[in-house]
């Protein structure tokens, strides 16, 4: 198949690097494959020019006549039998721009929209007539789906749910990770990799790790935030405990070093990094938000906590990082997890199934 994704930017987020990890999978499977971004590039799109894509900037930002006209004219120019369309704002004018051509289309939802949208009457009205434009519209978790469904008044039969895949890659032992992050082998250590933004609380992750003395933090990640979180990280109840690393290429040594993986979120569509985690046998100790307990199964997999509650997640930290057994018997349930649900080989051949039903659409009108 001929397979065109698009986003609205090609930066370093959970939504770009899905994409980059469906483009790289879809080739390897025989497929023809390139990517348009509405309005600009970034790290995904160098890497994607590397790997030998063809990556479009649009220049695309509103649903006016002349930008919709031009976009059409990019997504339809090499006849791709699919079009698939990441997030809202390329969900938006892909599907406006597509009106009419008969080309298979997904509306690919990624994140929790009710939180950053308040749409008027009369854009729940215009969603409503676009969400029957679409050949597919996929959510990557129950709580994604409900949250569209709620927010735009869309039929919830409409949509499916399709989660998150990610490629099962080989990790350094534990020993070969500590000894490059310079940490020592007793050392009890919980690794944190998210955006250094509002989102992801890293504030209520420092607020319980405050309270856990005897464990090391790794954060992975950088943001807007990173200057106030150095500055908290720096008071006597967490000196010399917490360890940026920024913005890494992958995380499969500071997971490989860690004991413990924590998402302290107040808002996340699924949480691609906790697949991570369950990749490389890590209990996971998550708040209670958006699709993150979908992926982490209370008592089997690690804890899902009430957002908000910092004393909860230091205590269940404390329980999991003084009891290697419980974390040996969580971190190979979240891998086995991880291997029938989660896998990227798998996750993919769903895909497939996906564009082969909305395929012959093409040419209905």
């Amino acid at each position: 198949m001929r397979i065109v994704h698009v986003a609205q930017t090609l930066g370093l987020g959970g939504l770009e690097v899905l994409l980059e990890r469906m483009a790289l999978g879809l080739r390897e499977r025989g497929h023809r494959v390139s990517v348009i971004a509405l309005t600009g590039g970034g790290v995904i799109a160098g890497r994607l020019r590397e790997a030998g894509f063809e990556v479009t900037i649009a220049g695309v930002r509103r649903s006016l006549p002349r930008p919709l006209y031009r976009l059409r004219g990019l997504l339809l120019a090499g006849r791709p039998d699919i079009v698939h369309l990441h997030g809202l704002p390329a969900g938006l004018l892909g599907r406006a721009a597509l009106l009419g051509s008969g080309t298979g289309c997904v509306f690919h939802i990624h994140t929790l929209l009710s939180a950053a949208h308040h749409p008027s009457a009369s854009q729940r009205l215009r969603e409503r007539f676009l969400s029957r434009r679409a050949g597919a519209i996929v959510a990557v978790s129950d709580a994604v789906r409900r949250d569209y469904t709620e927010t735009f008044g869309v039929p919830p039969q409409r949509v499916q749910v399709h989660f998150g895949g990610v490629p099962d890659v080989a990790h350094p032992s534990k020993r070969q990770a500590r000894e490059r992050l310079g940490i020592e082998e007793e050392d009890r250590v919980v690794v944190c990799a998210a955006s250094l933004t509002p989102q992801k609380n890293h504030a209520l992750l420092l607020e319980a790790m405050a309270r856990v003395p005897e464990a090391r933090l790794l954060l992975v990640g950088d943001g807007p935030l990173r200057d106030e979180l150095e500055a908290r990280a720096g008071r006597p109840d967490l000196a010399g405990r917490v360890r940026f690393l920024g913005r890494v290429e992958s995380v499969e040594e500071a997971f490989a070093a860690a004991d413990l993986a924590m998402l302290t979120s107040s808002r996340e569509g699924l949480g691609l990094v906790l697949m991570e985690a369950a990749r490389a046998s890590l209990p996971a100790v998550v708040t209670d938000v958006g699709g993150m307990p979908e992926v982490v199964e209370d008592g089997v997999t690690g804890r899902v906590l009430p957002p908000g509650d910092a004393g909860a997640l230091a205590e269940a930290a404390r329980e999991l990082l003084a009891d290697e057994a419980l974390r040996r018997s969580m971190g190979e349930a979240a891998r086995a997890r991880f291997l029938e649900r989660y896998e990227l080989t798998a996750y993919l051949a769903r895909w497939e199934e996906i564009y082969r039903s909305i395929a012959p659409l093409r040419g209905r009108g």
